[in-house]
């Protein structure tokens, strides 16, 4: 994190999270999501690397492609090489890029879960009054049709200025007001 004593800061705000809804003090519903960033590294199949690449950052989608394009496998000394299909390759500089892609993915996939869910009255919109439940379920529609905008664009159509230049995000990332999901 950079400031010290800023990860221990972290871990004790998700522990009094947990405990105050063990203790059933929260006021309002909260969705809480914890991923075992440790352990996944080299757990994502190639495919759900290539999906997330091709939509997010689409000038390495050909790069995992070739990469994905041959039979890899694991190679520990002592027992027979194991064929894959996931994960980075051992020393691959591009992995910690490629799992946070497909994390992004994971986690924008959540975030359009919950809001469809209150969007659809499975879920509460944390607002109270009925006006600011019209507004936040108008910003989420409003999302939506940009989010499908976004969708049919080709990648040259999301640049913002010229060839080389930067990306347009999908509107599913922006925090939907009400919407009960943050990312920590």
């Amino acid at each position: 994190m950079r400031i010290p004593g800023g990860a221990e800061a972290l871990a004790l705000f998700q522990q009094l999270l947990f405990d105050s809804w063990a203790d059933g003090t929260l006021t309002k519903p909260l969705a809480r999501i914890k991923v075992d960033e440790k352990n996944c590294f080299g757990s994502f199949q190639w495919r759900a690397i290539r999906q997330a690449s091709r939509k997010t950052l689409p000038r390495h989608h050909m790069v995992a492609t070739w990469k994905h394009g041959k039979e890899s496998f694991v190679e520990q000394k002592i027992v027979e090489d194991i064929p894959k299909n996931r994960g980075a390759e051992q020393g691959d500089v591009d992995g910690p890029m490629e799992a946070s892609l497909v994390l992004g993915e994971i986690a924008n996939q959540t975030r359009r879960a919950v809001h469809a869910a209150q969007r659809g009255g499975h879920l509460p919109w944390l607002v109270s009054g009925h006006g600011e439940q019209q507004s936040v379920e108008q910003e989420y529609d409003d999302r939506q049709t940009r989010a499908q905008l976004w969708e049919a664009a080709t990648p040259k159509q999301r640049q913002v200025g010229g060839a080389g230049d930067s990306l347009l995000t999908t509107p599913d990332n922006e925090i939907q007001k009400g919407g009960g999901i943050a990312d920590f």
